[in-house]
């Protein structure tokens, strides 16, 4: 299993031929990719990407979907001299982390510049009018869908098992709890027993402990699929934990 329509099916238990809950399977698994993303300050899938940097401070980029696959192109952003440029080659010096997300521009001064754009206006007009300000850098990043880890992939099927069931009109009937499958239990003889919910580990709220400690449930995400996820976090992969 990966992170497909058809898996989605199978863990439902749904005949691969229907096709009649697709939409409300593929909302729930963008809503289930979404908060995990959200968690974790990053994107997963491999796709293009465009993001944009205005006058970086330093010699790093830290991207937002990574591990890195491959860096394409830069685009000035304006003010821009005329003629507009044509996105620029990313410059050879350039090196990447590509695990954690982390492009080094290992040049001078204006490194993100350098040799890519014309001469400052001449010191008769006001200098800097048309100098870039920043660019979009165009990469392309995320994990494949056949090499996506199982950990991951693993949270990210609870968060939909989550989404899923607490959601009336999809896995959950009209006026359930939206916190959840509704609490069951009997009695018997003054003996009470109770069936929680058991996809929403502790109270809603962000996770508290940690990857030291038991985190309880983030919004949608269920306890467990924290935990997973607290080594995919931004901060957690840029320092290599």
């Amino acid at each position: 299993m990966t992170w497909s329509l058809q898996d989605a099916r199978l863990r439902l238990g749904l005949p691969a031929d229907d096709t009649g809950r697709d939409a409300a399977l593929t909302a729930a698994m963008g809503v289930a990719l979404s908060a995990a993303e959200a968690y974790c300050d990053r994107k997963f899938l491999l796709q293009d990407e465009a993001e944009n940097f205005r006058n970086p401070i330093g010699q790093a980029l830290t991207v937002r979907r990574y591990p890195i696959a491959s860096l394409t192109s830069l685009q000035y952003l304006p003010p821009l001299p005329e003629p507009p440029p044509d996105p620029a080659p990313i410059p050879s010096s350039w090196l990447m982390d590509a695990d954690r997300g982390i492009v080094y521009l290992a040049t001078n001064w204006w490194p993100w510049c350098s040799g890519l754009v014309a001469p400052p206006p001449p010191a008769t007009t006001t200098p800097g009018v048309w100098f870039p300000q920043g660019f979009t850098l165009s990469y392309t990043g995320g994990f494949d869908l056949d090499a996506l880890p199982g950990d991951l992939e693993a949270a990210l099927w609870l968060a939909f098992d989550s989404t899923w069931y607490m959601t009336p009109g999809w896995g959950a009937a009209v006026g359930t709890n939206s916190a959840g499958p509704p609490i069951k239990s009997f009695s018997i003889d003054g003996m009470s027993v109770g069936y929680e919910n058991p996809l929403m580990g502790g109270k809603g709220g962000k996770a508290s402990g940690g990857a030291t400690g038991a985190p309880g449930a983030w919004g949608l995400l269920p306890a467990t699929a924290v935990a997973i996820l607290e080594f995919y976090r931004a901060d957690s992969s840029a320092l290599g934990a």
